[in-house]
């Protein structure tokens, strides 16, 4: 994991703690999907993916490494999402759920 993936999940990690119930949320999610950009892409046919017994750590593989590039287009794109879907909310009269999720991208663009 890069130095800057590293300590976004440490900052994350701490203030999860303390928050509130939808920051807390958030931050869970964002660290999620951190987790997700890191994951190697899977070859089903390959022997990676092959049957082992439980604990067996020879099917395992090094994680990708985020750039801080990298963790500002996740963040921003995390931040995008919730925008487009507050919007389609409003669309559609659901102006609780609008402003929730319009709350979402501005917890998560604190931590661009």
């Amino acid at each position: 994991m890069s130095d800057a993936a590293q300590t976004l999940k440490l900052r994350l990690a701490r203030r999860s703690q303390g928050g509130d119930a939808v920051e807390i949320s958030v931050l869970r999610g964002l660290m999620a999907a951190i987790d997700n950009a890191q994951a190697q892409p899977v070859d089903l046919s390959g022997p990676a993916s092959a049957m082992r017994a439980f604990g067996d750590g020879t099917g395992e593989v090094e994680r990708l490494t985020l750039s801080a590039e990298d963790l500002a287009r996740l963040i921003e794109t995390e931040a995008e999402v919730r925008d487009e879907a507050s919007a389609e909310m409003r669309a559609l009269g659901r102006v609780d759920a609008a402003d929730r999720l319009r709350t979402e991208a501005a917890i998560v663009r604190r931590y661009a």
